[in-house]
């Protein structure tokens, strides 16, 4: 039997109209473990992201850059169900998550962090990662637990908080952290949730030169067994981390490859810094 080019039978499909024949052919679970096609979203007439195609290696770091108004959190949000498109495909593991809402996809184990450093201020360090905890663990919904009942997630929250560097930090108060440590806190709670895809904000927006260098070897750290998505203006940290970098201007892919490939790339330098020949 002659061979078939799925992806391209599905393509054209997708560019016909044709979404439920396309949601037909089978996808074998392979290295890519997501992909978007031709994602689109409109907001009346607006259209802050059209016809975004991006495919996401398996245990890559991948990351999406452009100038402000590019349509970066737009697509972020498109893929961690804050939003639905208009319209396009999107896959994770070789499933259609298209029309899944957004805990739905994060039980699937696709979690995001935020920009804005999202913890409870007035809860330990070690409380915040607990309170994480419960959820893969089923226990969120049972309030009225005992003492001896949450200790038995101390080892997990310890782990956790050694591999973010906040082991000593573990009965401080959230809150009295410094800007870089509470980021570092908001990585523990995010890994509590045992995400196989993990997509970051900005992760270094609003730090220091020393915590900057703190977050990205955290990067680092937590990206050995799991695939990382992350916006980030932040382009030395970019070019340190990257596999594959996807570049948007203007609701549009521009272009995208490694560091070196897109950093050479004319259309790239405009969209950053103007057309050189103005």
């Amino acid at each position: 039997m002659a061979a078939t080019n799925d992806s391209g039978d599905q393509h054209l499909l997708l560019r016909a109209g044709r979404y439920e024949d396309a949601l037909l052919k089978p996808v074998p679970r392979d290295d890519n473990i997501l992909e978007a096609r031709n994602l689109t979203k409109c907001f009346g007439s607006f259209a802050a992201v059209t016809d975004v195609n991006l495919t996401v290696k398996r245990h890559s770091i991948h990351a999406m850059i452009g100038p402000n108004g590019a349509g970066k959190t737009t697509t972020f949000n498109l893929i961690t169900k804050f939003l639905k498109p208009t319209s396009g495909l999107l896959r994770f593991n070789g499933e259609d998550v298209t029309q899944l809402s957004a805990p739905a996809v994060a039980r699937k184990g696709i979690v995001r962090s935020f920009q804005i450093s999202a913890i409870f201020p007035r809860m330990t360090v070690a409380e915040n990662v607990r309170l994480a905890l419960l959820r893969p663990a089923r226990l969120a919904q049972r309030f009225w637990r005992s003492e001896r009942g949450l200790s038995a997630l101390d080892g997990q929250i310890d782990e956790l908080l050694k591999k973010v560097g906040l082991r000593q930090q573990r009965n401080s108060c959230a809150g009295s952290l410094a800007y870089g440590h509470r980021r570092a806190l908001e990585f523990a709670t995010t890994l509590a949730l045992d995400p196989e895809l993990m997509l970051l904000d900005e992760p270094t927006s609003g730090l220091g030169h020393e915590d900057v260098d703190r977050i990205t070897d955290l990067i680092r750290v937590v990206s050995a067994d799991r695939t990382i998505i992350m916006v980030e203006h932040n382009l030395s940290l970019v070019s340190r981390l990257a596999d594959q970098i996807t570049v948007l201007a203007r609701g549009r892919v521009l272009a995208e490859g490694p560091y070196e490939t897109v950093s050479s790339d004319r259309r790239v330098i405009e969209a950053y810094i103007g057309d050189a020949d103005d």
